[in-house]
């Protein structure tokens, strides 16, 4: 099967690159912003405008584009591009570490 816009598969998603990339045309639906302007460094709410709103519809995206269960707890923990992005490393590398052998 293809990895999909909206259905990745784990393999399409290990490179860090391919994270950041997909996390920046996921805010890019958020804001005005071109995806050039959007850094790993550019805060959610600062210098994208996200309200808190934006904040939990972005991860919402974030989370059924990568097929994640992203924490209750991340909007409090999430404040830039970058910590997105770590965060989606990490659960797929949980996920990745909880798939049985074969």
């Amino acid at each position: 099967m293809a990895p999909t816009q909206r259905n990745v598969s784990r393999e399409a998603c290990r490179s860090r690159e391919q994270v950041l990339a997909d996390v920046v045309r996921i805010a890019c639906e958020f804001t005005e912003a071109a995806p050039e302007h959007i850094r790993e460094t550019s805060t959610l709410e600062v210098d994208l405008g996200f309200d808190s709103l934006d904040v939990m519809e972005f991860l919402m995206e974030v989370e059924e584009h990568f097929g994640l269960d992203v924490p209750e707890d991340a909007p409090d923990r999430i404040r830039t591009i970058g910590d997105a992005v770590n965060g989606v490393l990490q659960l797929l590398g949980e996920d990745q570490a909880n798939e049985p052998a074969g």
